[in-house]
């Protein structure tokens, strides 16, 4: 039993830092220097802070994608509907589902579907994959 120390150990945390003066509030120091005679320029951000609506700039592109007199072409290239019919078909002649081929490409259903009704922006690295699985050409000339 000598070996045992049974000297009072005591472990206190340390003392928290002085708590620091805040820096003055912009508000403060423009007000003091407006007082002091100091020339002031202040700028305000443009829809800071609030959910305003987006620049006119925006929303002046987003009405001309809604008008259907609009000259200008920017609407997204779409996915033909001759590539949608050959999926269709080459997936059906393998005998297999959305969901199978989805498996086969290691996409989700959805991505499928959506190439097959041909809403879908067109990723041409993934209709190659397509291609590949499927064991079909559907690009270019069948």
């Amino acid at each position: 039993m000598t070996d045992q120390d049974w000297q009072v150990v005591v472990i206190r945390k340390r003392a928290p830092p002085a708590a620091k003066k805040a820096p003055p509030k912009k508000s403060d120091a423009v007000k003091a220097a407006v007082k002091s005679g100091a020339p002031v320029s202040t700028l305000k951000k443009a829809n800071a802070g609030t959910n305003k609506k987006p620049s006119s700039l925006q929303s002046n592109k987003l009405r001309a994608l809604e008008d259907p007199n609009n000259e200008e072409n920017l609407s997204h290239a779409r996915l033909d509907h001759s590539v949608s019919v050959r999926i269709q078909q080459a997936r059906n002649a393998k005998g297999w589902t959305q969901k199978e081929l989805a498996q086969h490409l290691n996409e989700k259903p959805a991505v499928v579907a959506e190439y097959e009704n041909g809403s879908c922006i067109p990723n041409m690295q993934l209709v190659h994959k397509m291609e590949r699985v499927l064991g079909v050409k559907l690009t270019g000339k069948a």
